[in-house]
């Protein structure tokens, strides 16, 4: 994985998305593979009322006139964007389906998270997140607009999550990221 400081600001990183400056930027990853159609209106709408700007990456499960109607700015649905790590530095948080990757991407650019477990090792990085303070966890099956809009709110507004997630980034820089404490496990594997 790329360092995320080697990218540039996040204000140019949010110019670059056609992010809108006047509200805080959530990125919302489903997991391509798990994007039911269901769970992908309700976040839009929680997204929405949480009053954020925000895109949601959907992957290729969803229909194009599905995704079409529900592109709605400053809310936008794509199927993938080039380059997520670059979303992830430009963000103030993110909702996730716990994915692994996502979560060491998130770590890295020090942003609190939102998981939305569904499957497999995903409830395990939720958990890891939350009990790090840098996250909350919604249940799968909780995946309300009204939950999702309250969750959301409420990692952006308590600096306690900013804060845990600085410092698990801080954290991570120092163990030299992922291959770097991959080496370490190593090592004392050994």
């Amino acid at each position: 994985m790329d360092d995320p400081s080697a990218l540039p600001e996040r204000g140019e990183l949010r110019r670059a998305l056609g992010v809108p400056d006047a509200r805080p930027f959530v990125f919302a990853t489903v997991g391509g593979a798990l994007a039911r159609e269901q769970y992908v209106r309700a976040l839009v709408r929680g997204l929405e009322e949480a009053g954020v700007a925000a895109i949601c990456s959907v992957g290729t499960r969803l229909g194009e006139a599905t995704i079409g109607e529900l592109n709605r700015p400053p809310v936008r649905v794509v199927r993938f964007l080039p380059d997520d790590l670059q979303a992830m530095r430009a963000a103030d948080a993110l909702i996730w389906h716990g994915g692994h990757e996502t979560m060491l991407k998130a770590v890295a650019c020090g942003i609190p998270a939102v998981g939305v477990p569904m499957q497999f090792d995903q409830e395990s990085n939720v958990r890891m997140l939350e009990r790090a303070g840098a996250g909350l966890r919604i249940a799968g099956e909780d995946g309300r607009p009204e939950r999702i809009a309250e969750a959301v709110g409420y990692v952006l507004n308590k600096s306690r999550y900013r804060l845990a997630a600085e410092r698990l980034a801080a954290t991570n820089r120092q163990v030299g990221g992922a291959p770097g404490l991959m080496d370490r496990i190593e090592r004392l594997a050994a």
